[in-house]
């Protein structure tokens, strides 16, 4: 029989060559020094001056601050006629200003400029979302992650 730790290690085993292309886009973007190997490729070239270009972070930077201004488009479909679209829309926004609130007075930053640096760097976006009623007052608690520790499986539909 399987268990839960069995499944979770095979799939992280699965992701190891995504985790390892995640990983080394964190050294290029923080301008890990680049070290050269001989064609063995585990004994490193002596005597070599090797210098690293800032142009990955720049190149970082300048995407993710062009994405932090774009503006959200949130559109709701419906066929109900007594829905109204927007107020959903407004739930939205508040249940996410709510919970960017939450996360700067925790000391974090936003909910977007994260997910903006995730998806740009880790591939893919995560976060626990908690949503709970304390004393009639709905708290909207998200808790963004580190895509590459999140395992996760698709399901039957994708």
């Amino acid at each position: 029989m399987t268990t839960l730790y069995d499944a979770v290690k095979e799939n992280a085993a699965e992701m190891k060559d995504l985790t390892a292309r995640q990983d080394a886009d964190v050294k290029l973007r923080d301008l890990a020094a680049y070290v050269m190997y001989k064609s063995d490729g585990k004994t490193k070239v002596e005597g070599v001056i090797l210098r690293t270009l800032n142009r990955p972070k720049v190149m970082f930077n300048y995407i993710v601050t062009a994405l932090g201004r774009a503006s959200e488009q949130i559109v709701v479909e419906t066929e109900e006629k007594d829905l109204d679209p927007d107020y959903i829309k407004d739930f939205r926004r508040l249940y996410f200003a709510s919970a960017d609130a939450r996360l700067r007075r925790q000391g974090e930053r936003g909910l977007v400029p994260y997910f903006i640096e995730q998806a740009c760097l880790r591939g893919g976006i995560a976060a626990r979302s908690l949503p709970r009623m304390v004393k009639e007052v709905l708290v909207s608690d998200i808790t963004p992650w580190d895509f590459r520790y999140v395992n996760y499986e698709m399901g039957e539909e994708g």
